[in-house]
């Protein structure tokens, strides 16, 4: 003859494993997608940081091209124009104007 706390323990027993087996039907799935996108982002984020890496290398190099270029087109123009400083002021429109000092007789003239 089975007791009536052996009949409670089963109850309980079968309550608490369905209950259990019933969630972990709802989380692994979850589980399993949450594992996806957190794989995505790191994907992503290396891919990311890659691509940052590329560009600023390109930028740097270009930058430091266009530096050496503006360094001898100075060069070249400051032999031919000793003397003769240019300037650039930013006016009130964000523009930038030109404007040419004479080192010789000190007048300003504005382009």
């Amino acid at each position: 003859m089975v007791s009536i706390s052996t009949f409670y323990f089963l109850t309980y027993f079968i309550i608490f494993m369905s209950i259990g087996f019933i969630a972990s039907l709802l989380i692994l799935p979850l589980l399993g997608i949450s594992f996806l996108f957190a794989t995505g982002v790191v994907v992503f984020g290396f891919v990311s940081n890659l691509t940052f890496k590329m560009g600023q290398y390109i930028y740097f190099k270009t930058d430091r091209n266009l530096k050496k270029i503006l360094d001898r087109m100075a060069l070249q123009s400051g032999s031919k124009n000793q003397d003769q400083q240019i300037e650039l002021h930013d006016d009130e429109n964000g523009r930038y104007t030109q404007t040419t000092l004479s080192v010789r007789d000190e007048n300003v003239i504005h382009h």
